[in-house]
């Protein structure tokens, strides 16, 4: 196998490699979002009746934890978001490595 050759075979292997963290990302990505749009519903249901003035001690502590959770899983898919950018543009980068081959 020549120089070259070989460059090439390392280069789309690690390209491989980036991809599948990648889909691994976006799958992650995903469930952090479906599980958002339970903590949502939790949390809206939860505002519903403390803006009823209902609310008991137990229902204010739900929809405080509710919040939180929502406020984490936000901050989570934006760094998952940042993760798979980051490795998108390597992908970009591979590839105009394997461009110039």
């Amino acid at each position: 196998m020549t120089e070259k050759s070989s460059e090439i075979q390392e280069i789309f292997q690690h390209r491989l490699d980036v991809t599948l963290k990648i889909s691994q990302l976006n799958a992650q990505h995903l469930q952090q979002s479906q599980h958002l749009m339970g903590v949502r519903l939790d949390v809206q249901r939860c505002a519903d009746k403390v803006d009823e003035n209902t609310a008991d001690a137990a229902l204010q502590a739900e929809y405080a934890q509710s919040k939180a959770l929502e406020a984490r899983l936000v901050s989570e898919m934006e760094q998952c978001d940042a993760n798979r950018m980051k490795f998108e543009r390597e992908v970009e980068k591979l590839d105009r490595k394997l461009a110039a081959l």
